[in-house]
């Protein structure tokens, strides 16, 4: 965008009841139509939803943390790596894998 230019927003999508408390925390990876959405959040549960499958969830960890998870991040090494730290002072490393 430059400066002084309106901005729109296009092709918006909601994941309607993602989490049962607050999401605290989301990140994406990967290329249309392969992009992934990491989220996490007050209800201690990680998930993994895809662009391409119209934000379908790929993955779920309902108890990923003992507590809030508070942040996910994609690494941008490996695409299939994802962190995740919650309350219980844990940081997590998870594979995601497809079947």
């Amino acid at each position: 965008w430059g400066e002084g230019e309106p901005h729109a927003w296009t092709g918006g999508a909601a994941l309607e009841a993602a989490h049962g408390r607050c999401g605290y925390s989301c990140d994406a990876v990967g290329p249309d139509p392969t992009t992934r959405v990491a989220s996490g959040g007050g209800d201690d549960r990680v998930s993994v939803y895809g662009l391409g499958a119209g934000f379908a969830r790929l993955a779920d960890a309902p108890k990923a943390h003992d507590g809030d998870v508070n942040s996910v991040r994609w690494s941008p090494a490996d695409a299939t790596l994802l962190a995740t730290a919650g309350d219980d002072a844990l940081v997590k490393i998870w594979k995601f894998v497809t079947a």
